[in-house]
C-alpha cells in the first residue's frame, strides 16, 4: 500500500479507484481514402496516430489542430458529438470521425 493511501486509511478514508473512461478512436481519412486511426482524448487531442496530414510536419500539425478544434467544437446531444467534421487543406480535404 502507497503511503498516501496508508494516510487516507488511517483517516477513515477508503481509497476509490478512479472509473474507467471509454477509449475513443479517432479515424481520418484524406479525400475519402483512410489515412490513419488515432485515440481521442479527454484534453480534445488526437494522439498515437502517425498519420502525416500534410506536405511536411508543420502542415500535418496544423491539419492535426484544426481536426482537434473542429471535434472539440461538436454538439455534445446525441450522437452528433461523433462527427464526422471536415477541414479543407492545400493538399485534400481531411474528415475526422469519433469511433466509440
Amino acid at each position: 500500500m502507497a503511503d498516501r493511501e496508508r494516510e487516507l486509511a488511517a483517516l477513515g478514508i477508503e481509497h476509490a479507484a478512479k472509473p474507467k473512461r471509454k477509449k475513443i478512436t479517432v479515424s481520418i481519412d484524406r479525400d475519402g481514402v483512410w489515412a490513419g486511426t488515432g485515440r481521442w482524448t479527454e484534453d480534445c487531442e488526437i494522439v498515437d496516430c502517425a498519420a502525416v496530414l500534410g506536405a511536411d510536419q508543420d502542415e500535418s500539425d496544423d491539419t492535426y489542430e484544426l481536426l482537434c478544434h473542429e471535434l472539440a467544437g461538436l454538439n455534445q446531444s446525441e450522437d452528433y458529438w461523433l462527427g464526422p467534421v471536415s477541414v479543407d487543406r492545400p493538399d485534400g480535404l481531411y474528415t475526422a470521425t469519433l469511433i466509440e
